[in-house]
């Protein structure tokens, strides 16, 4: 999947994607042409490993090598960093002399990929008394792409309701963003259901050993060791719906993508369309 990155613009949050050439500053969505797209997230590559981003490293960004910088090729980069620092700010690029660029502004990387989550959700190790207390905790991740769905729905809506003089214009546009918001929302209610799975996979084991141990106290029977522990057949059990949750969770990233991507496209086609009217 594309990495996208937040870039802070005079306190406010831009978001900058691999997959979407538009970005949206002070209200007004703006489309990148593919060389600026580029230039600024190689800047933004070099600015998170605190370091300048060479005339090398750009040409290899740009044109796909690092050798042969005729007049074309600095006369074209010229351009290109003036266009941008009249879309983020002339401040916001600053050159080294004699050696590159760099950003000056704030960036971060977005985590938009299930490579930030563990490869298990229950290790062999875990005790069964923070058996709860875990999947509550890796749990809360996927929580909270459920608040975000419910988020972007709105915007969704927000843009489906707008029915104005070019909804003629947008018909096969909003179509699209009208199946994938369907298949957005199934997916969301996919999600939950799995979660629902592994949060009564794990109080019924919890229930289990409670038992167990109201067992052991009446009766003072002593419990062995390995008893303390999920056995390994619940344990594949559940790592198989967190794997199913983890699928689910990319399949969503990506029909989100597609919908921020299309939503962009939308928005830039009215806010061209009111332009030409103005004028």
């Amino acid at each position: 999947m594309k990495k996208s990155y937040i870039m802070v613009l005079s306190n406010e949050e831009v978001i900058i994607s691999e997959d979407n050439p538009y970005i949206e500053i002070a209200k007004e969505t703006i489309r990148l042409r593919p060389q600026c797209q580029k230039l600024l997230i190689k800047l933004i590559e070099c600015k998170l490993a605190q370091k300048v981003a060479t005339f090398d490293a750009l040409g290899e960004a740009l044109w796909g090598d690092d050798g042969g910088w005729g007049y074309d090729k600095k006369n074209a980069l010229i351009h290109c960093v003036k266009d941008l620092k009249k879309i983020i700010g002339d401040n916001n690029i600053e050159s080294v002399h004699g050696y590159g660029y760099k950003l000056c502004c704030s960036v971060k990387q977005q985590i938009n990929t299930v490579d930030s989550l563990p490869d298990e959700l229950i290790t062999e190790d875990l005790p069964l008394n923070q058996l709860m207390e875990h999947v509550r905790r890796t749990t809360y991740f996927f929580t909270r792409v459920l608040d975000e769905i419910n988020s972007n729905s709105k915007i969704i809506t927000d843009t489906l309701n707008d029915d104005t003089f070019y909804g003629r214009l947008l018909e096969n546009e909003i179509n699209q963003l009208l199946l994938l918001s369907e298949e957005y929302v199934a997916k969301k209610h996919y999600m939950e259901q799995t979660l629902s799975d592994i949060r009564n996979e794990a109080r019924h084991i919890e229930n289990i050993n409670c038992h167990t141990h109201t067992f052991s106290y009446t009766f003072e029977v002593k419990i062995p060791t390995h008893h303390n522990y999920i056995d390994s057949n619940t344990r594949k059990r559940i790592n198989a719906i967190y794997q199913e949750a983890k699928a689910i969770y990319q399949s969503i990233l990506d029909t989100q993508q597609q919908i921020l991507l299309l939503n962009s496209h939308i928005k830039y086609i009215k806010q061209e369309a009111l332009n030409e009217l103005k004028n």
